[in-house]
């Protein structure tokens, strides 16, 4: 049995699971095996990946009906195979650096805890949302400091495989964007209390190829969606994205709803190429509260 079983969802795109693959063929800890768990893709990924003559074991999991289904869903594929010490989530348009693998080791090995990974946004400099998402969340942590559960990011982010298979895996029922990783830390929290830690050590890459406009929408489909889900379905975790602030009456949740305007919302969407760094980080940060508020307030 290998130390660590992989976990990678793939939906539609091609080109960047071969190059994470071939990532992952170069590791220095070679002691794992892959579970491409595929989408509904209609791209020709299974083709693809099948004749890519990859040096490692793996195994390719689709839908019954091929059809797209959420990446909650789609990482559940694995969830029956699950059977090696560890186990590693690692989204499909990531590549990893070679020693991923290894860095991830040496923090679990260290203590039970769960290790997150580092995403280097090669664009950062130029994309605004690669520049934005480069450094909050787990981002504002030191490498190898302890931080709270709900920073965790499955796009790169390791883990004994107890933790995951005993919670019975993905909440399947979110089906559209946002908040898998919360909802996930809730249960974690509640089930282990686990240490998390930042490791910057475990690195892989990508290019951001969203645009502004379009992350701003999927997180007003969050706001909408799976935020509420979340929340009904774990009552007591009301600080994660600000829910309690979204729905209280208290002096500070007022203000903050104050501030959640229309009219606020495009002067700063429209001064952010004028504004330096500091300030256009802090732009941005406003408008995804805003636009996160904006899908909570939908009726449902």
């Amino acid at each position: 049995m290998p130390a660590f079983d992989i976990i990678i969802p793939s939906y539609n795109n091609q080109e960047e699971l071969l190059s994470c693959l071939r990532g992952f063929a170069k590791q220095t800890f070679k002691d794992f095996q892959v579970f491409i768990c595929i989408d509904g893709s209609t791209d020709n990924s299974v083709e693809s990946v099948r004749k890519a003559n990859l040096s490692f074991e793996y195994t390719i999991l689709e839908h019954q009906n091929k059809l797209n289904q959420g990446r909650n869903a789609t990482r559940n594929l694995a969830l029956e195979y699950i059977k090696s010490q560890y186990l590693l989530f690692f989204d499909s348009d990531i590549t990893p650096y070679p020693n991923l693998i290894e860095k991830h080791l040496d923090v679990l090995q260290q203590k039970t805890c769960i290790s997150v990974g580092n995403v280097n946004y090669l664009n950062k400099h130029t994309d605004l949302w690669a520049g934005y998402i480069s450094k909050r969340g787990y981002n504002k942590f030191q490498s190898l400091e302890p931080m709270p559960p709900e920073y965790m990011n499955m796009g790169n982010l390791a883990m004994p495989s107890y933790y995951f298979t005993s919670i019975k895996g993905m909440d399947g029922s979110l089906k559209k964007y946002g908040g898998d990783d919360s909802e996930l830390s809730i249960r974690l929290e509640k089930a282990f209390k686990p240490l998390v830690i930042n490791n910057n050590f475990a690195k892989g890459y990508c290019v951001s190829k969203k645009t502004f406009d379009y992350a701003l929408a999927q997180i007003e489909e969050f706001g909408s969606c799976n935020l509420k889900i979340i929340h009904q379905k774990h009552p007591g975790f009301g600080n994660i994205y600000a829910y309690d602030l979204m729905r209280g009456v208290s002096i500070k949740s007022l203000l903050f709803k104050a501030l959640m305007k229309k009219r606020i919302s495009i002067a700063i969407k429209k001064s952010i190429p004028y504004l330096p760094p500091i300030l256009r980080f802090k732009a941005v940060h406003y408008l995804t509260a805003f636009y996160l508020y904006k899908g909570f307030s939908k009726q449902a």
